[in-house]
C-alpha cells in the first residue's frame, strides 16, 4: 500500500491536530526537473493527496486547513505548465472538501484504497511483464527469420547462386541469365507428331 494510506495518514488521525498546515510544493510533479526523476506525482497525486488531508481536517478539526505555495518550478507553458495544473488540482480539491465537511477519512475507506491501489500496481505490472514477453518473443522469432534469411543467403552462394540472379536484371547491366540454344518450333512439331 501507498505510504501515506499505511502509516501517515493514521498518524495523523491519531495526532488528532486543531489545525492543519500544508506546505504544498509542486517541485515533486514528474514533469519538473527539480527534483532529478526522483518523485513522480502528477496532477491527480496532488488532487487526491489534497483530498485526503481535507478529510483528516474534517474529521478533526472542523475542516480547518490552511495552504501556503512552497515551490515548483515548471512554470514553461504558463496557465498549462505542470505547476499550473498541479495547483489547479491541489486548489480543487481544497475547494470540494471545504463544501462537503461530511465527508471525512476513515481506516476503512484507506484500507480499500489502499487494496485498489496495490490491485492497480499489480494490474499495471502484469501488462507490463506481459509486454515485455512479447517484445522478447518478436525479438526471437526476428532473430530466427534474420539466421534463416543468413543460412538461405550462404546456401545460395554455395550453389553459386547470387541474389539477383533468380530476380530481375537492372537496366543496362549484362543478362545473369542462362543463355538456351534456339529451338525450331516447325522441326520440333514435326518430330512430335511423328
Amino acid at each position: 500500500p501507498p505510504p501515506p494510506l499505511q502509516n501517515i495518514f493514521p498518524a495523523l488521525v491519531d495526532f488528532d491536530p486543531d489545525f492543519i498546515f500544508i506546505s504544498a510544493g509542486f517541485d515533486a510533479h514528474a514533469k519538473d526537473s527539480m527534483n532529478f526523476g526522483y518523485v513522480g506525482m502528477v496532477e491527480e497525486d496532488y488532487e487526491w493527496v489534497t483530498r485526503e488531508i481535507v478529510k483528516i481536517a474534517n474529521l478533526c478539526c472542523e475542516g480547518r486547513v490552511v495552504s501556503c505555495l512552497e515551490g515548483g518550478y515548471k512554470i514553461h507553458g504558463k496557465m498549462i505548465s505542470p505547476f499550473a495544473k498541479a495547483v489547479q488540482s491541489h486548489v480543487k480539491a481544497l475547494v470540494d472538501g471545504g463544501q462537503n465537511q461530511n465527508n471525512i477519512w476513515t481506516q476503512e475507506d484507506a484500507d480499500f484504497e489502499s487494496d485498489f491501489e496495490t490491485r492497480a500496481v499489480e494490474a499495471k505490472e502484469r501488462k507490463r511483464q506481459a509486454l515485455l514477453e512479447r517484445q522478447r518473443e518478436d525479438a526471437r522469432m526476428e532473430l530466427v527469420r534474420m539466421q534463416e534469411r543468413q543460412e538461405a543467403a550462404k546456401l545460395l552462394a554455395e550453389q553459386g547462386v547470387t541474389e539477383n540472379s533468380a530476380g530481375e536484371e537492372e537496366p543496362g547491366s549484362p543478362s545473369k541469365k542462362r543463355r538456351r540454344a534456339d529451338v525450331d518450333y516447325k522441326k520440333l512439331d514435326e518430330e512430335m507428331e511423328e
